[in-house]
């Protein structure tokens, strides 16, 4: 869907949705690229479109955060379920 004024809650997604299908693309291109057969890079994107949609709606002190997670960074994971 075409992101406009008027639909502000898709506006709010085009960065994700936008990136939910660059992510997978790009990797199918760099599989590709390195000589992976096409079911193989195709695999690759697949995951990482479920790597990256597993990222949407967490909280970005997750996401941004170094190292492991320490329980405050859990409860907020916990959170966004």
């Amino acid at each position: 869907m075409p992101v406009t004024e008027s639909n502000s809650e898709s506006s709010l997604l085009a960065p994700f949705i936008e990136n939910l299908w660059r992510i997978p693309q790009d990797s199918r291109m760099q599989a590709a690229d390195r000589g992976l057969e096409a079911d193989a890079a195709a695999r690759m994107a697949l995951g990482s479109f479920l790597r990256h949609l597993g990222k949407v709606g967490s909280a970005d002190a997750v996401q941004n955060k170094p190292g492991r997670l320490e329980p405050r960074y859990k409860g907020l994971l916990d959170a966004t379920r």
